[in-house]
């Protein structure tokens, strides 16, 4: 079982986040790909990959980061979110609302979308 979910912000910066049942290894294969070592973040192994890291979770952790979420129901691995800076999560809020959609507040003040409402894939504003 393995799940990705990718992060963009603003600054260039576009964090993929992929789920495995076995982050560890998993990220060791990204890490000998782009030729790096893995570091730590709450989720999982994070690869550092210059603009678009890639983040490693299991199916458990990345359910409790996105509590309340809706994640996608495709044979794994799959890209499961994306994570989106922004300047103003409140303004955010309002276009996502604004556009017919239901945010969904998460612990850390961020919001998301489910990958129902969002062409299949979760997206978290943060």
């Amino acid at each position: 079982m393995s799940w990705c979910w990718f992060a963009t912000s603003t600054a260039r910066r576009i964090p993929r986040h992929a789920s495995a049942e076995d982050p560890v290894a998993a990220s060791a294969r990204y890490a000998r790909l782009f030729d790096v070592s893995a570091t730590r973040i709450d989720e999982g192994p994070l690869v550092a990959t210059g603009s678009a890291p890639i983040a490693l979770a299991s199916p458990s952790r990345l359910r409790r980061r996105l509590a309340g979420v809706q994640l996608p129901l495709r044979a794994r691995p799959f890209v499961a979110a994306l994570f989106i800076r922004v300047a103003d999560r409140a303004g955010a809020a309002a276009a996502v609302r604004r556009g017919g959609l239901e945010p969904v507040a998460l612990k850390d003040g961020s919001f998301a979308i489910g990958a129902d409402q969002a062409n299949g894939v979760a997206a978290v504003f943060g």
